[in-house]
């Protein structure tokens, strides 16, 4: 196995850290032309990192004598992506593709196991997918930079950061406030990934973080509202908090709130 590594470590622009041991890049395990992994490293995915999903960037020329239909790994679940674009426009054309490796890897975390996702080398389509989760998770654009350029030292050859500047851009062109926020939306809208598995992936993967919310006028109690930056309690919308109310200020990762933003277009709103 080629350019492997764990997602964990980083540590996200609200300064909490991504667990260790829950996502693994990599290059491929089987039926390919270049690496095939050994039983021992099956084993060691199977028993050390108690990997139970596999998602198979691949597409069909890459294989030697015809795609795969189970993992390599014994008793994990698998998905073939047949993914064949890393550009931008993968981020639309394969929405679909990238929501069915979503939910697999989320279904093995819920499970309590981890994942791993691969293409040949682990670089282009692999580095694709793992910008798209790492940002989701947070992790500032130096960061989604050095992951993808630490492809660099293996034998995957040279990786910068122009392959996923084009991405970077297209998720910085879309609305939210900061960048995981964008990245958030993109999962929401473009792929379809409801708002609750999200938070889900987001609470797995990342210590001490509250989930994200994108709450509207429509889920507010009867009260008057002014413009700015409110607060919406958790686990329900029952109630809401602005600057300098009663309870205080909530900030990005409290366990007591999350930030949503509310115009009124100027003038106090009643509901």
């Amino acid at each position: 196995i080629a350019n492997m590594r764990d997602l964990g470590g980083w540590t996200n622009a609200d300064g909490n850290s991504i667990r260790y041991g829950k996502l693994f890049r990599g290059s491929e395990l089987a039926g390919g032309t270049h690496y095939t992994a050994t039983e021992a490293d099956l084993l060691m995915l199977k028993e050390r990192l108690n990997i139970g999903a596999e998602v198979d960037l691949r597409e069909d020329v890459d294989f030697q004598s015809g795609t795969l239909s189970a993992s390599a790994i014994d008793g994990a679940s698998y998905y073939y992506a047949n993914l064949s674009r890393w550009s931008e426009d993968a981020l639309n054309f394969d929405a679909a593709k990238f929501k069915s490796s979503f939910d697999l890897v989320l279904a093995a975390l819920k499970a309590g196991k981890a994942a791993y996702f691969h293409c040949i080398y682990g670089a282009d389509r692999t580095g694709c997918f793992a910008f798209l989760l790492e940002g989701l998770l947070g992790l500032p654009v130096d960061q989604l930079y050095k992951d993808y350029e630490l492809t660099s030292f293996s034998s995957a050859g040279s990786r910068t950061k122009s392959g996923i500047d084009h991405k970077l851009q297209y998720i910085k062109n879309l609305q939210g406030d900061n960048l995981q926020q964008k990245f958030y939306n993109y999962w929401r809208g473009a792929v379809g990934v409801s708002e609750s598995d999200l938070n889900d992936f987001i609470n797995l993967m990342v210590d001490g973080t509250s989930p994200i919310t994108t709450a509207t006028l429509a889920d507010l109690p009867a009260k008057v509202v002014e413009d700015g930056e409110y607060y919406i309690y958790l686990p329900t919308v029952e109630k809401f908090l602005g600057r300098g109310e009663a309870y205080g200020a909530r900030g990005l990762g409290d366990n007591y709130g999350v930030p949503a933003q509310i115009t009124t277009n100027g003038v106090g709103v009643s509901t």
